[in-house]
């Protein structure tokens, strides 16, 4: 498939992730995961693309560090969006999850599809390559 840049559907990759426990998950199963070589290595678009991590201040240097860090970076162009999340009952987290997709979401309205990720998910090989032929289908929505 011979497209310009131009004709790239732009993806949105959001990454919530705060706390010690959800980035050990981010570096375990999330990243391995997206990093396989059906997924975000296999994109054409990933010029156009950016990978916006949703955190708090504190963790960007534990997940800047990682070796999967500068494998992402090498690959697509990286945002931090940083938030200050609290320690709170089980309802309240939720609220700040869906405050942190809202924000994240914003970085891709009208301008690309939004790609929410989870740091404890498992992306089978081959997911990404597939929803970006869905993309280019001219599908507006794709749910997974």
């Amino acid at each position: 498939m011979n497209t310009t840049l131009q004709d790239q559907p732009r993806f949105v990759f959001l990454m919530p992730v705060w706390g010690e426990t959800y980035i050990e998950y981010l570096l375990t199963y999330g990243l391995p995961t997206l990093l396989s070589s059906g997924n975000i290595p296999s994109l054409p678009n990933l010029a156009v693309s950016q990978f916006t991590f949703i955190t708090r201040s504190e963790d960007e240097a534990k997940i800047r560090t990682s070796k999967l860090f500068a494998e992402l970076e090498a690959l697509v162009p990286i945002k931090f969006i940083f938030l200050d999340f609290y320690q709170s009952d089980r309802e309240e987290k939720f609220n700040q999850l869906g405050t942190a997709l809202k924000l994240g979401a914003n970085e891709a309205l009208g301008n690309g599809f939004c790609l929410f990720l989870h740091p404890d998910g498992l992306y089978s090989d081959g997911m990404m390559r597939h929803l970006y032929s869905v993309a280019r289908s001219g599908k507006k929505a794709c749910v997974s």
